[in-house]
């Protein structure tokens, strides 16, 4: 199309179109007959950066500031069929100084305002599809609330519940919806937003921050028309909490009468009546409320399979993603239910069969009434007790395996018959007397030996005793050995007295200057301190003149430096003779004038007196230090005193120092006892003997002998030659019962004929024992034998034995047939139960097939074929609606390919996947306002809760150039909110030139 082409275009798309100059045209774009925006059309071929610049500064700036607010912000710089480089082009795009700038060539400029038109009866209706495959197959339980355990198991039983096909229903009493001028929200609504009445135009804008109430108040027209929201559906809000005024005059009150929101949802989306519960909310999210939730896992997710889902779910509603996942979860429960199905039909044909082939081999078996016949021969050979009839012919009911036990105990002892058995027993008897006689004389010669050895033990252990008691006696002086410890303790103790009484000679006191006062020594101490208290008193006193004195002569000094400068300074005056005195005029010369004026101002009293106190405080100090340590010494001297002297407070200083000095004169006595002592431990040393030790000895020996001097060596001698008699005595006669026994023993082993030598009398018992417990064993076994069969005494254990394999032999054939014939009557009984299973089997097998033929085919991704079609119907709109809304234009085209949405750029295809998160938000928003179009009898309106967070600013602002355009020139009513502040400002000057129709509201805490 040539530019003349364009131009005469242009003049019926804008009002008052002329040219600028040769290549640059003006026009006005008016929306629903209102001033909307101004348009500058450039022609020119060649776009330089230079003409771009000359452009914006010589006519956009000028048209910017001379225009009112609202058109301010929507000055339009279209560049048609021009020739401009790629990177020109996007700065050009991206440059919003003064006017929005677009590129277009010839038809994309003319279909930038045009919208394909949309075909309002193409609704993808994938859920009633699936809702008639689901019916015909008796999962129609799948679409109600059922639980997927209470599906399974009414499918299994065949009781599903029918679906009720009720008479079409008259809905011309439901109002479509063209507009919602008011909504009103009373106390019992949500706490927020605070505005409670609202009076809407056709375009609304609802601003403010996250929490304020713009979600609740958009929820508040879901509630209003449909009952339910898609964000909370199973809450309810109060019953008329909201109330709407529609269509102008159409009073509205939200309440929970489902029926109402049903009927809307079949009169405005084509929803069944019959569906159970209100779901009108699933198709106003898909239809009319964008679904930001589904937009964002959209535009962020990672992979295709993801991408298309929420395709899936933005397109075909989420009653499709809710049917979808039960689906999803039923059909592996009921494919388990198949498989097990038919694995159970298999397997019963596989065990009809097998039980026919059995029944056919066990019906070849031998004669059984021959086999009774010889059961009987071989009870009569036998000789059994008791007449067994048939039912007891089996080796229990014969007690053949008990006979046969005790027989085998029989021959494995190697006893033949009866008479053999009680032969045997004689001798036994006979060889148990033996051994009983022998036993006494046996046990007699033991208790005889045990008591030797006790003796003998005993007087071991006294001799060992007495010898280690031996080793004391040597020591001299053993008889203090016992009171060692005790002795040598206290001569330690007295000891360290007369050291410490030693001691006290170092004090610094004049012992007998001191006596003469004749007073004790607590008298004398307390007289001390008197003194000493008196002296620091005096002290005191002294310190306390002297400090005054210092003071005054410090005074004092200073008054005589101070008279002597003043002298000297008159002295010195100019006008001074120096032959008078300048205070009384004498005739006194200069020179003695400054003698006399420092000989006469002398300080020297005051210092005499001063050093005279200090002098006598110098011998007070040092009579203060002499009694503080003749005080100190007297207290130790009395301590020492107080701990090794008795009763020495009545005692004066001389007779406490004569007590010391006795004390200490009995220092050599003590240390020659020390001596004494000193020696006996080192013997108690040598024998490595101890003072505990020979106290324990000498009482035990004591006791053992009470009325010997056991400290004496000779009669320790005499005691210990009685003792090794009597061990040597009790020695020999241990030696002779152990003679007797070994006898007792040996004679034994010959006369019982023993295979081996018993060493012991207690195994020879034992052999006696184990014959004798065999005998007794033996005769246990032939007194069962008589329980059950009448045996001779000459009768050959062997024969009966025979005779016993041969009725086991026989009892076993005899159970085989009897078993075969029970066990074809259970067979037939089997294959009766298992041809009458098959009915319900098969039947059941065949539902379960056909519904999971089905689960498959719905399973996988049948809704494709429905996407597929919807979008062939529909790509060029949606494809119109991308192209407007997304800035800059990147894509040539929009194809849906393979069940794959994807776009065309250069002819190369991209997925969803690999373009931006606003590129993805911008195609969302293009499906979502093409399904709106689609809408025949549905509400006339759009609800956006802040669908831009997603997308760029440019993209943005695309979208709501074409909101402004085609949206509101088809008349929807448009809701918009958003926390952002920057898209709200540049909404309402996007709109404001709808003036009374434009409404913003901003919303507070």
């Amino acid at each position: 199309m040539n530019t003349q082409q364009l131009i005469e275009q242009s003049q019926k798309l804008f009002t008052d179109f002329k040219p600028v100059n040769n290549e640059l045209y003006k026009g006005q774009l008016n929306i629903n007959n209102k001033a909307s925006g101004i348009y500058y059309l450039n022609f020119n071929q060649e776009i330089s950066e230079d003409v771009f610049e000359e452009l914006q500064d010589k006519y956009l700036a000028e048209e910017f500031y001379n225009q009112t607010e609202v058109l301010q912000w929507n000055i339009y710089l279209l560049f048609i069929n021009s020739n401009i480089s790629e990177d020109l082009k996007l700065k050009i795009l991206r440059n919003d100084k003064y006017a929005r700038k677009l590129i277009f060539n010839g038809n994309e400029f003319l279909d930038y305002f045009k919208l394909e038109e949309s075909s309002s009866s193409e609704l993808p209706d994938i859920i009633s599809v699936w809702k008639e495959e689901l019916n015909k197959v008796g999962l129609q339980e799948l679409h109600s609330s059922a639980s997927n355990d209470g599906i399974v198991r009414n499918f299994l039983n065949d009781k599903s519940p029918a679906i009720v096909n009720r008479a079409e229903k008259n809905l011309e009493h439901i109002p479509i919806i063209e507009k919602i001028n008011s909504i009103n929200l009373n106390q019992d609504f949500r706490r927020f937003p605070q505005i409670r009445n609202f009076n809407f135009g056709s375009v609304n804008l609802f601003t403010g921050s996250n929490g304020v109430g713009k979600t609740s108040l958009l929820e508040s027209i879901e509630l209003v028309l449909t009952g339910k929201t898609q964000r909370n559906k199973d809450k309810y809000e109060a019953p008329n909490s909201i109330t709407a005024v529609l269509n102008q005059d159409f009073v509205d009150t939200y309440s929970h009468n489902n029926r109402i929101y049903k009927e809307r949802g079949t009169k405005w989306y084509k929803r069944r009546l019959t569906e159970q519960g209100n779901r009108t909310y699933e198709s106003f999210n898909q239809f009319n409320f964008f679904n930001t939730d589904a937009a964002h896992q959209f535009s962020n997710a990672e992979d295709a399979g993801a991408i298309n889902e929420s395709l899936k779910q933005i397109i075909l509603g989420e009653e499709f993603t809710i049917l979808k996942d039960k689906i999803e979860k039923i059909r592996p429960r009921l494919r388990t239910e198949l498989n097990k199905a038919s694995k159970e039909i298999s397997q019963k044909l596989d065990n009809l069969k097998k039980n026919k082939d059995r029944i056919s081999e066990l019906k070849n078996d031998e004669n059984f009434n021959e086999l009774k016949g010889n059961i009987k021969g071989n009870m009569l050979s036998l000789r059994y007790k008791a007449i067994y009839d048939e039912s007891n012919y089996s080796v229990s009911g014969l007690f053949v395996n008990e006979i046969k036990n005790e027989l085998d105990f029989i021959l494995s002892k190697k006893v033949t018959n009866f008479s053999k058995f009680k032969e045997v027993s004689g001798i036994v008897e006979t060889r148990k007397n033996l051994v009983s006689e022998n036993k006494e004389a046996f046990n007699l010669n033991i208790v005889k030996s045990n008591e030797s050895i006790l003796d003998r033990q005993k007087n071991k252990d006294i001799l060992s005793k007495i010898n280690t008691f031996y080793k004391y006696i040597e020591i001299d002086n053993c008889s203090k050995i016992e009171d060692l410890a005790i002795k040598y303790k206290k001569i330690e103790t007295q000891l360290l007295t007369i050291k410490t009484l030693k001691d006290l000679n170092n004090l610094q006191l004049d012992i007998v200057k001191l006596s003469e006062e004749r007073k004790s020594l607590a008298d004398l101490i307390s007289s001390k301190k008197s003194v000493l208290v008196d002296k620091t008193i005096s002290q005191g006193d002294l310190k306390g003149e002297i400090s005054l004195l210092q003071k005054g002569f410090s005074l004092n000094e200073g008054l005589i430096i101070e008279l002597k400068t003043i002298g000297i300074k008159i002295l010195n005056d100019k006008f001074h003779s120096n032959q008078c005195c300048p205070l009384c005029d004498q005739e006194i010369s200069k020179t003695e004038l400054l003698l006399r004026l420092d000989n006469d101002f002398k300080n020297d009293d005051f210092k005499n007196l001063i050093k005279s106190k200090n002098d006598l405080l110098e011998v007070l100090n040092k009579e203060i230090d002499q009694l503080e340590l003749e005080l100190k010494h007297l207290r130790r001297y009395e301590m020492v005193v107080f701990e090794y002297l008795k009763d020495y407070e009545g005692l004066n200083l001389s007779q406490i120092n004569n007590a010391i000095k006795e004390r200490i004169a009995k220092e050599n006595e003590i240390l020659s006892e020390k001596e004494l002592y000193d020696k006996i431990f080192f013997q108690l040393n040598n024998i490595e003997g101890s003072i505990s030790e020979f106290s324990i000895l000498k009482l035990a020996v004591q006791i053992i002998y009470p009325n010997v001097d056991i400290l004496r060596k000779q009669v320790l001698t005499e005691i210990i030659d009685n003792l090794k008699m009597q061990i040597n005595k009790s020695s020999t006669e241990v030696d002779n019962f152990k003679v007797s026994n070994d006898k007792i023993i040996n004679d034994l082993n010959v006369a019982l004929k023993l295979s081996s030598y018993a060493d012991s009398f207690d195994k020879i018992e034992e052999i006696i024992k184990s014959n004798d417990n065999l005998i007794d064993s033996l005769n246990f076994s032939f007194q069962n034998l008589n329980r059950y069969l009448d045996i001779p005494t000459d009768k050959s254990i062997i024969d009966l034995s025979k005779d016993l394999a041969l009725l086991n032999k026989n009892l076993d054939t005899f159970r085989l047939i009897e078993n075969s014939q029970n066990e074809i009557k259970k067979l037939l009984t089997s294959n009766e139960e298992i041809e009458k299973s098959f009915p319900n089997l098969k039947t059941l097998n065949g539902r379960l097939n056909r519904a999971v033929e089905v689960l498959d085919k719905l399973s996988d991704n049948s809704e494709d074929i429905i996407l597929e079609d919807f979008f062939k119907a529909n790509l060029i709109e949606i494809k119109d609606i991308f192209t407007t809304i997304h800035s800059p234009k990147e894509f040539d085209n929009i194809a849906y390919v393979s069940s794959k949405l994807v776009l065309i750029k250069g002819g190369e295809s991209y997925e969803i996947s690999q373009i931006s998160t606003g590129q993805r938000a911008a195609l969302v928003l293009s499906i979502f306002i093409s399904l709106n179009r689609k809408l025949e009898n549905g509400p006339n309106i759009l609800i956006f809760d802040d669908p831009v967070t997603f997308i760029d600013d440019f993209n943005a602002l695309s979208f709501l150039d074409f909101l402004r355009y085609f949206i509101v020139k088809e008349k929807k009513q448009i809701f918009f909110a958003t926390a952002n502040k920057k898209f709200s400002s540049l909404f309402k000057k996007k709109f404001e030139f709808l003036g009374d129709e434009f409404k913003e509201f901003k919303l507070e805490r």
